[in-house]
Parts: structure tokens; C-alpha cells; sequence
């Protein structure tokens, strides 16, 4: 801009200073001990031509060649998902566009975003070596979960708290908060039970029938339904 303030004379002396401690730095290419095995590593696995893969529940990682990564995807998409219409795709996003706008959020929600699914490596689990079983991780979400989240946390799981005598656990350490506050005796028993591909057992069947069982016991409307589902 041609509207800049008037130098300061009493400054510049400084400004010089500050010139020349900029031309002063100097750069040195050593490194620690650390830095030199991580790049080291590094470039072992980016010139390996494979995949490294995480762990489901461990900081650990796997390598594996493509091919079979390649395989174990599309063996846990095919196992619980099928090919949809690309006007599926479609007709969830116009619905959701009218549900944005229902709730006035049309200039803050994007599309249906379309992102590559993977896997993690559940290596706690038995015979991991030679059967591995893997979760799958499908990152593409619907802007609208957020709201229906929150619908799901504040005006159902907490009233459902109140107005029942369940217990609505959402994470461990609700459940070990729960445990270490229960009396126990010698004839307490516990259950422990592990739900084998829990998201993709999650059917519209089910999903209307625990809607509807809260609706029973919440003040949910039906268009919150709808935006639920």
C-alpha cells in the first residue's frame, strides 16, 4: 500500500541489526543418532514396495506385500457389504441436503464424502499369525452423524438414564466407573460376551426397533427419527 506510516529514524539501527541477524543463521545437516535411524527406516520401507498396515488396539505395525492386503480388504468389504447404485449415492445426498436445510446448517454441511476404506490388524486375537482377522475402517461419513450424535447423546441416552433403570454405557472407562461402584459379594457373577462385527449387525430392523423403544420412554419427534436414520 502506498498509505504506509512514516519511518522511524530511532529505529533503525535495530532493523540493521535484525538484517543481519537473519544473514547470520547458518544451517548444518547433522543429525542425531535418532534422526539418522528414522530416516533410515524410512526409506527401507518406502523402497520395500509393501504396505504397512497398524494394529487394531497396539501401537504395532505390519508389513505385507500388496496382493495381500489387497485380498484381506476385499475379503472384510464383501463380507458384510454389498454394491450399491450410484443413485443410492444420490438419494442420500439430496436427503440430507433437505434435512440441512431443515435445520438451517445447509451452508456448514458438505457431500457424501467418497474416501478409500482400510484395515487394521487384530493381532490380540488367536492364530493371529496364521489366520489374521482384520477391522474394517470406512472413513466416507455423512456430516450429518454430528447432529445425529448429539440427538443420540443428549436427548435420548441421558433422558433414557433418567426415566429407566438401564445402564447406557458409551466407553470403558464408564463401565469400570460403574463396576468399581457396584457391591459385590460372593454371588455377584458377571458376564463378559464379545459381539463379532458389531457395526455391521446394526440392521434398519434393529436400528427401528431401538428407536422405537426409545421413543417409548424419550420425547423424540419423528423428524429427529429421521434424521437419525
Amino acid at each position: 500500500t502506498s498509505k504506509t506510516p512514516p519511518q522511524n529514524e530511532h529505529l533503525n539501527a535495530f532493523e540493521d541489526d535484525m538484517y543481519n541477524l537473519i544473514k547470520s543463521v547458518e544451517f548444518s545437516s547433522k543429525r542425531s543418532t535418532f534422526q539418522q535411524k528414522l530416516n533410515e527406516d524410512t526409506l527401507k520401507l518406502c523402497n520395500s514396495g509393501k504396505v504397512v498396515v497398524p494394529a487394531d488396539k497396539t501401537t504395532n505395525m505390519y508389513v505385507m506385500p500388496p496382493a495381500q492386503y489387497d485380498k484381506l480388504l476385499t475379503e472384510n468389504v464383501t463380507k458384510t457389504y454389498k454394491q450399491a447404485k450410484t443413485t443410492k449415492l444420490e438419494d442420500i445426498d439430496n436427503k440430507s441436503a433437505a434435512l440441512a436445510c431443515s435445520l438451517k446448517l445447509e451452508d456448514r454441511v458438505q457431500r457424501y464424502t467418497n474416501e478409500q476404506c482400510f484395515i487394521t490388524l487384530k493381532d490380540h486375537k488367536d492364530n493371529f499369525n496364521k489366520s489374521p482377522q482384520c477391522r474394517l475402517i470406512n472413513p466416507a461419513k455423512n456430516e450429518l452423524g454430528k447432529v445425529s450424535k448429539q440427538l443420540l447423546e443428549e436427548k435420548i441416552r441421558k433422558t433414557m438414564e433418567n426415566n429407566t433403570s438401564l445402564n447406557l454405557w458409551k466407553n470403558t472407562n464408564e463401565v469400570l466407573e460403574w463396576f468399581n461402584k457396584t457391591a459385590k459379594d460372593n454371588k455377584t457373577k458377571f458376564l463378559k460376551f464379545d459381539i463379532v462385527e458389531f457395526y455391521p449387525s446394526i440392521t434398519e430392523e434393529l436400528l427401528d426397533k431401538a428407536l422405537k423403544f426409545a421413543k417409548e420412554n424419550t420425547n423424540i419427534s419423528t423428524h429427529e427419527i429421521e434424521i437419525i436414520k
